[in-house]
């Protein structure tokens, strides 16, 4: 990854059942992301942590691991296991920036009360936590931008982010994730205000943490490499009106689909063509614009 990007953004679904099972936070930290965040250091990447305290496939339930445990956030030990997680990834990481939870207007769509409501509690009790114990990065919660503009099915307009910002108030930065494509069908159709009109009245810093335009049909209308470039260099135009702090591509290159499991791929297929790159590392169309992207300095 040296020289295509600034920082990198470790995303990932917590090991509940070894965390549940007595296995101390640090332990699992040290193991699993320690390594990859010294990886990172060595390259001159700063690295953003993001916890998926919800199902990243599936934002109206629980993390399947955690399902499996019988086990629920609704429970204060399971809350304080994450928070006991975070504080480990703060103390042997130190992020720059420390997510607390993933899409959470999706979550108080999707989910039932009792998960939402957990989630806030979860994330209020986890920034605690953290300030607590001397860390002193950014705060983040990241935000689904088409359900912010009420673009989703069953949604009956425009929602923005007011009780986001009311119910997590310890963020100091907006993650935003946006898959257009679900949405609009040509790149130049996403609004040029589609970031600035949910968060022109908080003052938050804001940052793209995921999302993208597919180069290969998924779900969404027809697509190519071409548009793909194109969406990249409109979204340009979208960070601009909001200052962005970072862009985060999600995958540098595609999903090789073939090589997973039937069941996952099946769940993968709408994302496996987001990376500027495909699967044996070629070059696509967007990668041209990326480096353009990233030409520009890293604000922080």
């Amino acid at each position: 990854m040296r020289g295509r990007a600034e920082y990198v953004l470790m995303q990932e679904a917590l090991p509940w059942a070894e965390l549940l099972a007595g296995t101390p936070a640090a332990s699992l930290v040290a193991r699993d992301l320690a390594p990859l965040a010294g990886y990172a250091a060595a390259l001159g990447l700063d690295v953003v942590y993001l916890p998926e305290i919800t199902d990243g496939l599936a934002r109206g339930r629980e993390p399947a691991a955690l399902l499996a445990t019988g086990r629920s956030l609704s429970e204060a030990s399971v809350r304080q296991a994450f928070c006991d997680y975070l504080l480990a990834v703060a103390q042997q990481i130190n992020p720059a920036t420390m997510g607390l939870a993933t899409e959470t207007n999706a979550v108080r769509l999707l989910a039932p009360a009792v998960l939402y409501h957990s989630v806030v509690q979860a994330v209020r009790q986890g920034a605690a936590a953290l300030r607590d114990a001397g860390y002193s990065g950014e705060l983040m919660i990241t935000l689904q931008v088409e359900v912010a503009w009420g673009l989703m099915p069953g949604q009956l307009g425009f929602e923005g982010i007011s009780v986001d910002l009311q119910d997590f108030p310890a963020a100091q930065m907006l993650g935003l994730s946006s898959y257009p494509y679900f949405a609009f069908i040509q790149p130049e159709d996403v609004p040029l205000n589609y970031y600035s009109r949910l968060v022109s009245t908080s003052g938050t810093p804001v940052m793209v943490v995921e999302g993208g335009w597919p180069s290969h049909p998924g779900i969404g209308g027809p697509t190519s490499g071409d548009m793909q470039a194109r969406y990249l260099s409109h979204q340009a135009k979208l960070l601009n009106e909001v200052a962005a702090r970072g862009l985060t591509q999600l995958m540098l290159a595609d999903l090789d689909l073939g090589s997973w499991p039937a069941e996952q791929a099946a769940g993968l297929a709408s994302f496996a063509s987001l990376g500027v790159m495909d699967s044996a590392f070629g070059a696509k169309p967007a990668l041209a614009v990326w480096e353009s992207l990233r030409a520009r300095r890293l604000l922080r």
